[in-house]
């Protein structure tokens, strides 16, 4: 698990019971901000951090390491990791994207390659790779970037009746429906046809509020649960179009009621 002070691991122990061990990098560091983790290759460990930028984690050596084959700058901002279907390593950092090859080394993908604009260096915050291979780029403030790979060009999707457009988690159904949360208590759908229009917002009273939305799953594709700051879990039935505002132990009973366990 990352964690703002090192990497967690949680594991079971001889006696089955859950134990938990934490790595960082010592004591003389109390700002070990870790955003992301993935594994990138047997036994090692992807970290995407906010202070020391991409580092590996050895699982067997217990050891955090900078890739000196790589690159990239040490001080990035890595806040997230995402590996495609060609074994291409896609980072997305507070100074734009950078992707390397199964070599590490490092491929240009320009924003428009009609234009021969340049590489995208905007704030990248989230990347998610769909079920068909499709990587999604949610930006800072410029909605959603989708890679296109057979024209080698990125398509560009913002909701232009949004005044915030920074993208904090992007998932999707079976159908292939994508859903964007975003920073201002908005999560967007992408429809048929490429449109970005609003499925749901935040609401009190009728007015808008703006919690910003951080996280969403989407389960059985039956209810879109939205992870906010400050008002908790919300289940938004899909097919319903109706909310419900959850704590833990309602949410254990909503996913009993529609499963069989």
């Amino acid at each position: 698990m990352a964690t703002n002070n090192g990497v967690i691991k949680v594991y079971r122990n001889s006696s089955n019971k859950l134990k938990f061990k934490e790595y960082n990098l010592g004591a003389q560091r109390k700002d070990f901000n870790i955003n992301t983790i993935i594994e990138v290759l047997p036994g090692i460990m992807g970290v995407g951090s906010k202070y020391d930028g991409y580092l590996y984690f050895n699982t067997n050596l217990e050891k955090f390491t900078r890739p000196k084959e790589i690159k990239i700058p040490y001080d990035l901002d890595v806040r997230d990791l995402k590996v495609d279907n060609d074994k291409n390593l896609w980072i997305a950092t507070t100074s734009g994207l950078f992707v390397l090859n199964k070599e590490n080394k490092l491929i240009s993908k320009k924003e428009n390659n009609i234009d021969n604009s340049s590489t995208i260096k905007s704030f990248i915050r989230k990347i998610y790779k769909s079920k068909n291979g499709f990587i999604w780029l949610g930006t800072q403030n410029g909605g959603v970037m989708t890679w296109d790979k057979s024209y080698q060009n990125f398509l560009h999707f913002k909701n232009q009746n949004l005044l915030n457009n920074i993208t904090n988690s992007i998932v999707a159904d079976k159908k292939g429906t994508i859903y964007f949360a975003t920073e201002g208590g908005v999560v967007n759908v992408l429809n048929k046809k490429g449109e970005v229009s609003e499925v749901f917002r935040i609401t009190n009273s009728n007015k808008a509020i703006n919690y910003p939305i951080k996280s969403l799953y989407v389960y059985n594709d039956k209810f879109l649960f939205i992870g906010t700051l400050n008002r908790g879990i919300i289940a938004y039935n899909l097919s319903e179009k109706s909310t419900k505002e959850l704590f833990f132990s309602r949410i254990e009973r909503v996913i009993r009621k529609h499963t069989n366990i």
